[in-house]
């Protein structure tokens, strides 16, 4: 899943996904807490490979039984409706910030939900150093 689309919310908390993700998504998918203040969105398969994973880590480790607390906890298993369109909870537009129109990006096996608003002021107010994202990405062998 790959691109940038731009969608508003409507008053009940709804959000159109557009047809390409969708199609990647399949009929069941999670939405999840992000890090960075906005919502992961993982196809059923990521996401259970993404659990399988978590759940052979050492659960004497303190940020893994954190990541489970604060993360994992938070993931609501969806779907979309006829209208292509899915139900964002309120506790989580709430730890998202979303209020009226979002940003979807496709990150390849997942997708963010941003609040328009958090990611005009992450990345497109924001100016980055290309070169030294370059150079870290170059470390892991990207």
């Amino acid at each position: 899943m790959f691109g940038q689309n731009t969608h508003s919310v409507d008053p009940k908390g709804r959000v159109n996904i557009p047809i390409k993700f969708r199609e990647k998504l399949g009929e069941t998918f999670y939405l999840v807490k992000n890090t960075d203040q906005c919502l992961d969105v993982f196809p059923a398969k990521a996401w259970e490979e993404l659990q399988a994973k978590i759940k052979t880590a050492s659960q004497f480790n303190k940020a893994i039984r954190e990541y489970q607390r604060l993360f994992i906890s938070s993931a609501v298993e969806s779907s979309t409706d006829r209208q292509g369109r899915v139900l964002i909870p309120q506790n989580l537009r709430e730890f998202a910030s979303i209020e009226k129109d979002v940003m979807i990006a496709g990150l390849g096996e997942r997708l963010e939900i941003w609040s328009l608003d958090k990611w005009n002021e992450r990345y497109v107010m924001e100016e980055f150093d290309m070169v030294a994202i370059a150079e870290e990405l170059a470390k892991l062998g990207v």
